[in-house]
């Protein structure tokens, strides 16, 4: 929840926010970009 409150502020002190496609389905932001990527199954 603190880092969701840095992320949100205005003062730009954490300006990307990293979380997984679960989290990201709940999460309603105003964002200008969204950037979605997938791990691979297997390495």
């Amino acid at each position: 929840v603190e880092n969701l409150k840095k992320f949100k502020s205005d003062d730009g002190d954490c300006p990307t926010l990293v979380c997984t496609d679960l989290a990201a389905r709940g999460l309603d932001l105003d964002v200008d970009h969204v950037i979605m990527f997938d791990f691979p199954l297997n390495s």
